[in-house]
């Protein structure tokens, strides 16, 4: 983990591009999933709701999102993570390895 204002939104695209690797940013995923909504995604109306009222969008749809998103083909060969919660990084981390081993 590192803190914000390292760097990592500046330097994930560079690592993406080098090794082939698949971007994960929260940001950029709820950005995604709201304007989705009209494709009518559950994860896309989830999120949007906990947006538009002004609400953190739970750290448990955000590993289903990250769930989902590891599941394409172009993060088979391996990713690169921005991702920002609400609970401390370890609970975090501890939620995303057990999507990532399943």
């Amino acid at each position: 983990m590192i803190p914000p204002g390292s760097g990592i939104g500046t330097q994930s695209p560079i690592i993406k591009d080098e090794y082939c690797l698949c971007h994960l940013a929260t940001g950029d995923m709820l950005r995604a999933a709201a304007a989705a909504v009209a494709a009518k995604t559950l994860l896309g109306i989830k999120a949007k709701e906990a947006m538009d009222n002004g609400e953190l969008v739970s750290d448990d749809l955000v590993v289903e999102m990250i769930d989902e998103a590891l599941k394409k083909p172009s993060c088979q060969k391996g990713i690169v993570a921005n991702l920002h919660a609400d609970k401390p990084p370890k609970d975090v981390t501890v939620e995303v390895q057990k999507v990532l081993s399943s």
